[in-house]
């Protein structure tokens, strides 16, 4: 009689993970659900996963039409290609910064205040190299663009996630 195998819990970037039935005999594992870990649904996650991307493509939006009217050698070519561009931006932001951080702090643990900001430029470069609807032209443009998109994306995620939290908790005017 083979000797069953108990669900072993794994973690895989910080989520609580267990097998599922399916993925059992190869090894994929799937997420446990919020109820086993906060008692909530998974919609309120899901509602909160949605607006966080949401708020991501609001800030970088903000961040690079601020950075395309105040620095030279920052522009925006198309519309269509903007879109294209905020989408490219904010997955490789998305996909960079826990990358960045971690680097940053096994390596470099005096740099992990820039990672924000290093992960903007390189998500600025990956977003000029994929396509055509951003150019960036000269080390001022790359140095201001990045600082400003940095700086215009956070206080603009931060002033959406106040909005968003005070309609939420209830405190409509």
């Amino acid at each position: 009689m083979p000797q069953q195998r108990a669900h072993v819990r794994r973690r895989i970037f910080g989520v609580p993970m267990k097998p599922d039935k399916v993925g059992e005999a190869v090894g994929v594992s799937m997420p446990i659900s919020c109820g086993e870990r906060c008692g909530c649904s998974s919609v309120s996650h899901m509602v909160r996963f949605m607006w966080n991307i949401l708020s991501s493509l609001v800030a970088a939006v903000v961040g690079l039409l601020a950075a395309s009217y105040f620095v030279d050698g920052f522009s925006i070519n198309a519309f269509d290609g903007f879109i294209i561009a905020v989408v490219i931006f904010v997955a490789a932001q998305a996909i960079l910064s826990p990358f960045i951080f971690k680097v940053a702090v096994k390596y470099a643990k005096a740099l992990q205040g820039g990672v924000a900001l290093v992960s903007t430029f390189v998500a600025l470069l990956l977003t000029t190299l994929i396509t055509d609807g951003l150019t960036i032209d000269g080390v001022t443009a790359w140095l201001l663009g990045t600082l400003i998109v940095w700086l215009a994306s956070a206080l603009a995620g931060w002033i959406l996630l106040s909005f968003i939290l005070k309609e939420r908790v209830g405190g409509k005017d």
